[in-house]
């Protein structure tokens, strides 16, 4: 938000970034937003430079949840990812654990 590093931000003002934070929030405040796959948001290979991936662990933190490998969270995903496009490079961008 406030470095001209990524392409999208170089010409940015900070109204331009309250604008777009308030347009995300009211997309994410959308209860009608329904199920959708993440195969529905696929944009395509020519608008696509990388993959990413997000994984989160609730482990033992409601007692209906277990404690899972990364591999049993983000596998799954990664297959899914991968028959999208088997020639981007993949990023894991976040990943967290609870005990």
């Amino acid at each position: 938000m406030n470095g001209n590093w990524y392409s999208w931000s170089i010409d940015s003002t900070p109204n331009d970034y309250v604008l777009a934070w308030r347009h995300t929030y009211k997309i994410l405040l959308n209860k009608d937003f329904g199920q959708c796959t993440a195969e529905e948001y696929w944009v395509g290979e020519n608008y696509t430079r990388w993959l990413g991936i997000n994984g989160f662990n609730g482990g033992s933190s409601a007692n209906w949840r277990k404690w899972e490998w990364p591999n049993e969270i983000l596998d799954n995903m990664i297959g899914r990812l991968h028959k999208l496009s088997s020639t981007k490079p993949m990023s894991l961008n976040a990943y967290a654990t609870v005990g």
